[in-house]
């Protein structure tokens, strides 16, 4: 692949006083101790998500990247696509009214190989990924509802597994209570057809996307390209009949010059290079609450569906 240096191992790579950055796509159940080793040789981290099997391992990997100032991000790659900037102009003007809602699906069919041949379905699994379908593929809703409630923390979560394997969640319906009426229902599945369907619904309009994490107008819909667009369904109350109305349905197209993964790159290098304190806590801040959301969700899946409260403390420095 014409990489310029290679190493002989994870050690000799963090010693080596040229890398400024390293990304850590290991396992989950392994990731822990190289991200906090990275952190004290003085490197950035991009950590693959979900970023660790609890909030105290997660903890112990941005407080050694807070104590050795250096960035720590996740790589929730929609994140860093400008449609959600977009969106969040839609949901905030009186057209829109008031945000109720996120109803959303995350979901592939991984049959019998995925099951008996991919970490995250072999009996390795519980080792190297304990999450499951909700960790793989969960993480992504929970960072969406998040950011529908303007980063807010939900005061309860509930969760019932339909399958599981070893304890991994296989296929999960998730509830997150806000507070005042408002709500984020998902569901997580290896063991249904590919859906990454999302509703963001409020008092009078409702915005649809059908490709809310892998992002793009690629007809097979893998990847995602320099174009993506979501629809906002309007008329909402019943007609003077009241009988239900014919929905309106804009579709709004969002143009960029970089597809989503290459700007959450950019993202990280920058901050890398020319660290913003606030920018950076706040990457640390939701990568860890987006974790506290999984640690609840299985709680309460271990508890059976019983609903689990979350602290109200939202920053790092804080748990």
């Amino acid at each position: 692949f014409g990489v310029p240096k290679c190493y002989g191992s994870h050690e000799a790579l963090l010693a080596d006083k040229d890398i400024d950055a390293v990304y850590v796509p290991l396992p989950t159940g392994v990731r822990v101790p190289l991200v906090v080793a990275a952190a004290q040789a003085g490197k950035h981290v991009l950590c693959e998500k979900p970023i660790a099997p609890t909030v105290e391992e997660a903890l112990k990997m941005i407080t050694a990247c807070r104590e050795n100032k250096v960035v720590f991000m996740d790589g929730t790659m929609f994140m860093h696509n400008p449609r959600l900037e977009v969106m969040k102009a839609v949901m905030k003007s009186d057209d829109f009214g008031e945000v109720k809602r996120v109803n959303s699906d995350f979901s592939f069919y991984g049959g019998e190989h995925f099951m008996a041949n991919n970490i995250r379905g072999t009996t390795t699994g519980p080792a190297l990924e304990p999450l499951g379908s909700l960790g793989d593929l969960g993480w992504y809703n929970a960072r969406l509802s998040m950011f529908v409630f303007d980063w807010a923390l939900p005061e309860s979560v509930s969760a019932v597994a339909h399958a599981s394997k070893d304890g991994m969640p296989i296929d999960i319906s998730c509830t997150l209570n806000f507070g005042a009426g408002k709500s984020s229902v998902w569901t997580n599945s290896y063991d249904a057809a590919f859906r990454q369907y999302a509703a963001i619904t409020g008092t009078r309009q409702t915005i649809e996307l059908t490709d809310f994490c892998l992002s793009g107008d690629t007809p097979d819909g893998k990847g995602s390209s320099t174009s993506c667009s979501f629809r906002v369904v309007r008329k909402s109350g019943l007609n003077q009949n009241d009988m239900l109305p014919e929905s309106e349905a804009v579709e709004k197209k969002v143009n960029y010059a970089a597809n989503q993964e290459v700007r959450m790159w950019e993202t990280f290098a920058q901050l890398c290079k020319s660290p913003d304190d606030q920018e950076v806590k706040f990457y640390a801040d939701v990568s860890l609450n987006t974790q506290r959301i999984m640690d609840a969700i299985m709680a309460s899946v271990a508890n059976e569906g019983s609903s689990v409260l979350l602290s109200s403390k939202r920053k790092a420095s804080e748990v």
